[in-house]
Order: structure tokens, then C-alpha cells, then sequence
């Protein structure tokens, strides 16, 4: 190896370090797409979408990356405030 080893705050940054980091990543990108299409081929979470199609499609899945970075932004297109229960 050559040079000096990776710090950050006066902290060495090792092999251990970047693989939890990676592994953070992995599970965050895992999570978006695992739940996006669960809910675009199951009936409860297909039903809420106004716009079938692609732009529905890319609205799920936006809503799971605006849930999972916690931001709070959705399209418009979603029915997400009712249960979809008919008593």
C-alpha cells in the first residue's frame, strides 16, 4: 500500500467502515425496490394508483424513496389516506 491511510476527523477509516456503509446503501436501495413492487403488483397497493401505467409505477416508487429519506413529497396521483376497505 502505498501513502497515507484514509482518515476522517482524525479517525482511520477502516475495511470494516466502508462495508457497514456500503451495507447501509444496499439495504436502503433493496428496501425501495423490494416494497415499490410488492405494492405495484398486489391488488390493496395497485388499486391507490389513479394513473396506471408507467407514471403510476414511477410514482410508487417515488413515494418509497420520499418515505425512505424522509422528506415528506409524494405526487399527486396516490390514494394513500384510505384504507380501501369497503364496510
Amino acid at each position: 500500500m502505498v501513502g497515507r491511510t484514509p482518515e476522517y476527523l482524525g479517525k482511520k477509516i477502516e475495511a470494516k467502515d466502508v462495508k457497514m456503509a456500503m451495507l447501509y446503501v444496499l439495504v436502503f436501495a433493496f428496501s425501495i425496490l423490494v416494497l415499490s413492487a410488492w405494492s405495484s403488483v398486489a391488488t390493496y397497493g395497485a388499486s391507490k394508483v389513479n394513473n396506471p401505467g408507467p407514471h403510476g409505477l414511477s410514482e410508487i416508487v417515488y413515494a418509497f424513496v420520499s418515505g425512505t429519506g424522509n422528506n415528506g413529497s409524494a405526487f399527486a396521483g396516490l390514494n394513500a389516506n384510505t384504507s380501501g376497505i369497503t364496510p
